[in-house]
């Protein structure tokens, strides 16, 4: 589930497709560009905007996306 966004630009452009705080995603594939999926729709993040991104895991504990995906896929 998306916390956060800091960067405004980055998040003007997650949140016209959806992506705001509280939205949940699926991370189908980890490295960069990562690959999301939201509902039906798919898209990349690419590395420098994934750092951008404050996470929590929907089993616990808040983090920007990368140590997520980091820790999901060890």
């Amino acid at each position: 589930m998306v916390i956060a966004v800091h960067d405004a630009r980055l998040a003007a452009r997650l949140a016209a497709r959806g992506l705001v705080p509280g939205s949940e995603f699926e991370v189908l594939r980890g490295g960069d560009p990562m690959l999301l999926r939201q509902d039906e729709s798919r898209w990349a993040l690419a590395g420098p905007e994934a750092d951008l991104v404050e996470v929590e895991n929907l089993t616990g504990g808040i983090s920007r996306l990368p140590a997520f995906l980091r820790r999901l896929f060890a």
